[in-house]
């Protein structure tokens, strides 16, 4: 009866244990989704809605570094704040509808559901407070801020708050609502190119906005042509393109503003400026290192953004010491990690940078630990999954996903770990027919009575799911299994809530 009465509740609000774990200070809508839209078209108030899940290292980090800073608390009173959890009843329809599919997503919307501003991560608290006051005060989207920006002259033109909104912009999660994919190169070229001689700062998000974009293009060409790349080398960008970049690690200020671009994408870059060795790209190499060194004893920054200054270094420095000095930043992060938030944030990077660095003997010494302090234990079982896998150990590998899949918690993330664990199997084990057919049965039969079984996250995990299974099935020995499963999968398809969408999905594996 008890949980009968929970289920009910709801329905009717946004109910979940996950919710206790936000930081105090701000007062969470407290009713549904449906109902804080209403409320903020009768009041004319807008929303803050973030969208992310308990597990998530970046969403942690928010917490942390945003949502626990006064700064932050202040601001949020102008708006109808609202916290969806990524398990919350029906939250992957709600993902679709907005479009947001990464863990964590911060939207800034009108009550007619109009999205005003997609707020990033990887700021500072300041910058995240101004790009909400600045949406607050003109509540204008941003395709009408990009239109100005671009075309936009005299009265028309973009104002420095809304350059300032455009270099904020969390490009990355677009999902093109304001710049189609096709486009997105030609777009970056053009804001680049038109801030030039506005703020150092808002130029330079640009230009590592455009660098990056012609870097995806680059690797989109050789995958697709995969023997162009023997036959013809590609020439390095025009030398003041590279010297831009120079320009900005000779500047500490560009550096920290752009501090997560730099952290995490030092592969991407230095891989397209510099395609070939040179006395310059040694030179870069050692500035970087210096600033990455500088980030990782900045003790302004949090702990998080400590131990990914670090990440760079496995690009750019080749120093026979740089495993010692990881394993030792690793281990003083661990020292010095406290509460969830900032230990699920920076204990996950430092696990990471170990692995990248193949030391796994320290990696899996820190995820062990961590299943007894996480509050997602589970996230750190599919890290221990992956080091085995790395190492060539798949029975273990196989394991520790499945023991991940089974300790996860929450309707949608058990999904998530259960689809990794049939993943694992079917790329380690494939011969294991009898293993495939179970597990597959086990994570689907659990997830599809679920309303939100075939929309946003999961939606996207049937699909990845399909055509693994359909690409596994295409063995001559695996005909009969094959067929069998479909047979299996069809049949589940009688308890779900959106029978034709299963049905069509069961079909295609």
């Amino acid at each position: 009866m008890k949980r009968f009465i929970v289920g009910i509740f709801c329905m009717l609000v946004v109910c979940n244990v996950s919710h206790a774990s936000l930081p105090a200070g701000i007062d969470w809508y407290n009713h549904s989704i449906g109902a804080a839209f209403e409320h903020a078209r009768k009041s004319s108030k807008p929303l803050f809605l973030y969208w992310g899940a308990v597990w998530c290292p970046p969403c942690n980090q928010i917490k942390k570094t945003i949502f626990s800073a006064p700064q932050f608390q202040n601001v949020v009173k102008s708006f109808i704040p609202v916290y969806l959890d990524g398990d919350d009843p029906d939250a992957q329809k709600w993902g679709a509808k907005l479009k947001t599919s990464g863990y964590p997503t911060m939207l800034i919307m009108d009550g007619n559901m109009q999205e005003v501003m997609r707020l990033p991560t990887g700021v500072t608290v300041d910058e995240y407070v101004r790009l909400m006051q600045s949406a607050l005060e003109t509540m204008k989207p941003m395709k009408e801020i990009l239109t100005k920006a671009l075309k936009g002259k005299g009265k028309t033109a973009a104002t420095p708050a809304d350059w300032e909104r455009l270099a904020g912009y969390s490009w990355s999660q677009d999902e093109e609502r304001t710049v189609s994919e096709k486009d997105q190169l030609k777009t970056f070229e053009q804001l680049w190119k038109k801030s030039l001689k506005l703020n150092p700062v808002i130029h330079s998000r640009f230009y590592l906005s455009l660098l990056l974009a012609q870097a995806q293009k680059e690797q989109e060409r050789i995958k697709e042509n995969p023997k162009d790349k023997k036959k013809k080398k590609r020439a390095a960008p025009p030398l003041k393109f590279i010297q831009e970049f120079v320009t900005l690690l000779k500047s500490p200020e560009l550096y920290r503003a752009n501090l997560e671009t730099m952290n995490w994408q030092a592969k991407e870059i230095m891989e397209y400026l510099f395609p070939d060795d040179s006395d310059l790209k040694r030179e870069v190499k050692k500035m970087w290192r210096d600033l990455a060194l500088a980030s990782a004893g900045n003790t302004e920054l949090s702990l998080d953004e400590r131990m990914s200054s670090l990440a760079p270094l496995l690009t750019v420095d080749e120093s026979s010491d740089l495993g010692q000095l990881i394993i030792e930043k690793a281990r003083w992060a661990d020292q010095t990690a406290q509460g969830e938030y900032e230990r699920q944030a920076a204990i996950s990077t430092a696990i990471g940078l170990l692995r990248e660095n193949k030391q796994y003997d320290e990696a899996i010494r820190m995820a062990q630990n961590e299943l007894s302090k996480s509050h997602s234990p589970f996230y750190f079982m599919s890290e221990l999954s992956e080091i085995a896998k790395e190492r060539g150990y798949k029975k273990e590998s196989i394991e520790w996903a499945r023991k991940a899949w089974e300790a996860s918690t929450g309707e949608n993330t058990r999904f998530q770990w259960g689809t990794a664990y049939i993943a694992n199997i079917l790329e380690l084990t494939p011969e294991d027919a009898h293993n495939v057919e179970l597990s597959l049965t086990q994570v689907v039969s659990e997830v599809v009575p679920k309303a939100d079984a075939f929309a946003g996250r999961n939606l996207k995990r049937f699909e990845r799911l399909s055509r693994k299974i359909s690409e596994w099935g295409k063995e001559k020995m695996r005909i009969v299994p094959h067929k069998k499963i479909k047979s299996n999968m069809l049949s589940l398809c009688g308890q779900a809530k959106s029978k034709p969408l299963c049905e069509k999905w069961a079909r295609s594996i």
